[in-house]
């Protein structure tokens, strides 16, 4: 809940609030889809880590696109970007919090995976507007 807290802070400071919910959606139906279509052996799955994984991408991702920051923000941001993907393929996190709970990594990375798709639509959307066709007169 911290994680989703602090996601939509950012995304408010942003003005893309109104684009979490969407991101979240995204990211989840990736997370369904990798774990019903590439993992199989796993029998039930429940948890929005991997759905904020990939909104912590889109968010990423879309700050570090943005022209209004500077720089070095939009650097640290594609970075950051990339640090959560690097972290998602290694399957890398803290057990000693959960216990003995298990723990689907593959999730982290399918999540961020949609939330890389969803990245890439919002950022091409208005570039992908209808062109109607001039009238000679």
């Amino acid at each position: 809940l911290a994680g989703l807290a602090v996601l939509c802070l950012a995304a408010c400071w942003l003005d893309r609030l109104v684009a979490v919910m969407p991101a979240l959606l995204a990211s989840a139906l990736g997370v369904c889809l990798g774990l019903q279509m590439e993992s199989p052996q796993i029998a039930w799955y429940v948890g929005l880590s991997g759905a904020l994984y990939g909104a912590w991408a889109w968010l990423s991702a879309e700050l570090a696109a943005s022209r209004s920051p500077p720089l070095h923000v939009r650097g640290v941001a594609g970075l950051a970007c990339l640090a959560i993907g690097i972290k998602a393929a290694l399957g890398l996190g803290s057990p000693a919090i959960l216990g003995d709970l298990p723990v689907a990594h593959q999730a982290h990375l399918y999540g961020y995976a949609g939330g890389l798709v969803f990245a890439a639509c919002s950022l091409m959307r208005p570039y992908c507007g209808r062109r109607r066709p001039t009238r000679a007169t």
